[in-house]
């Protein structure tokens, strides 16, 4: 195996482009008096930090590294980032004054003004950017190899998390030093992914002249010392896989295989005086089944969280309904969207039991479009009921993607593109073309309700 020479990240470059540490000991210090906070949060915030911690101590379990505790002023302070990076459509971890959303130019301002106590502590932050549920931001961050290191050092005590559609953000506090190293890929892991493909910034490819490499081995604690280890890599056969070596500040090394790992295969690392084995996922559609198992949690979350805004804006048009303007019979029925009673010409009737609407009058205060093809010709008859006219058309009622259609005099319709039998054909009364409420409405998302007492006809329709 060739001797490599070592590659260093500076502490700069960690402050400025990747997860900021500010205050990081150097030497042996006491632990800092500070009790985690717990302040009032909505609850969609303190459970993603809950899950997000809990994904990340579970990690760092099998690592042999103490569990972090949540701190509620770290996460304030990443939820604010997270909604001026959201808000502002940006990327990083500095703020410019005046922009909406601002509450500090650099990390070590934002958990100031949230209240967190710095005295004697290094403050870490990394962020993951996208639509993604807390646990696949923690996993991603873990792939990361240069973001990895602040999510297992050893000396990380507490955590804060913050996350919207945009991005997700971490931030961890540490007292003292880690005296004894960590490893990730840890002792025993298996599933491991086998390539790295430079989606870290900074890039920790870029001085080797690379694109791709083997999945990043990291050796995390505070290093006093070196400016090179000793290290080795090794398959299952004993064959050595050549490899970098790149030291990120003095707090861990990592060694990048120069090519791709094999599936299936375990590997023995050695640095220094410390050995460990890890096993690579099965095959390809192995590591494609977590990610697909990713994007589908957060397609359902999302569902979810859009459900529940739906059924509060529900209940708050339930409970804000307005009275009756004027007593209603059956040939003048009253109609309330949303709540809020609406006037329409033609009235609607009420006809052989069933509420028959003026196709125009509803449907477009809706938010739908109508339209005929062809144009219909005649009248069907002056009291509702269905004869044959010259040209029977068919009236279209769409709503973003979904679609009615209804031919006049038929007893039945389209929906979508099934066809749906109705007890009750359209008709045209007096030019006005009527429809059967219930089907036409409900079809494009509303709910309908009928209150006998009022004549009244409630639709209540939520953009979905």
């Amino acid at each position: 195996m060739k001797n490599h020479q070592p590659l260093f990240i500076t502490a700069l470059a960690v402050v400025t482009a990747m997860s900021v540490m500010l205050g990081a000991p150097s030497a042996p210090i006491e632990a800092a008096q500070h009790t985690p906070v717990r302040i009032a949060a909505d609850d969609k915030a303190s459970e993603g930090a809950a899950r997000a911690l809990q994904y990340l101590n579970e990690v760092r379990s099998k690592t042999g590294v103490p569990s972090l505790q949540v701190d509620n002023l770290l996460s304030k302070a990443a939820n604010h980032h997270a909604a001026y990076l959201k808000t502002n459509s940006l990327t990083g971890h500095s703020e410019e004054s005046g922009l909406p959303e601002f509450t500090g130019e650099g990390l070590s301002d934002r958990v100031k003004i949230a209240g967190f106590n710095t005295l004697n502590k290094g403050i870490w932050e990394d962020i993951a950017y996208g639509d993604i549920v807390p646990e696949h931001a923690i996993a991603q961050l873990i792939d990361a190899p240069l973001h990895r290191t602040s999510l297992i050092y050893p000396a990380m005590t507490l955590f804060g998390f913050g996350y919207n559609n945009h991005a997700s953000v971490v931030n961890m506090a540490s007292a003292g030093i880690a005296k004894a190293p960590v490893v990730y890929p840890y002792d025993g892991q298996t599933g491991v992914g086998i390539g790295f493909y430079g989606n870290e910034n900074p890039n920790p490819l870029e001085g080797f002249g690379i694109a791709k490499s083997g999945y990043i081995i990291s050796y995390v604690g505070d290093m006093a010392s070196p400016n090179d280890v000793a290290a080795s890599i090794t398959d299952s056969s004993g064959h050595a896989v050549d490899f970098f070596k790149l030291k990120q500040s003095s707090v861990a090394w990592h060694l990048i295989p120069k090519e791709e790992l094999q599936y299936n295969e375990t590997y023995t690392v050695t640095v220094e005086r410390k050995t460990w084995s890890f096993t690579t996922a099965q095959d390809k559609q192995t590591l494609e089944q977590q990610q697909t198992s990713w994007r589908e949690m957060a397609k359902a979350e999302k569902e979810a969280e859009k459900q529940k805004e739906l059924e509060l804006e529900r209940q708050k048009i339930m409970n804000s309904q307005d009275a009756p303007p004027r007593q209603f019979d059956e040939t003048d029925v009253g109609i309330r969207i949303n709540g809020k009673y609406v006037d329409v010409e033609p009235r609607a009737k009420v006809i052989n039991g069933k509420t028959f609407i003026p196709l125009r009058g509803v449907f477009e205060k809706l938010g739908a479009s109508v339209s005929w093809s062809p144009p219909p010709s005649g009248a069907i008859s002056s009291t509702g009921e269905s004869v044959p006219v010259t040209s029977l058309g068919y009236v279209r009622i769409m709503k973003d993607a979904k679609m009615v259609k209804l031919s006049i005099g038929e007893n039945y319709a389209t929906v979508g593109y099934k066809s749906v039998k109705l007890e009750d054909a359209p008709f045209i009364l007096d030019d006005a073309t009527y429809v059967p409420l219930r089907l036409a409405a409900e079809a494009l998302g509303a709910e309908i309700s009928w209150d006998a007492t009022t004549m009244t006809a409630s639709i209540i329709m939520l953009d979905q």
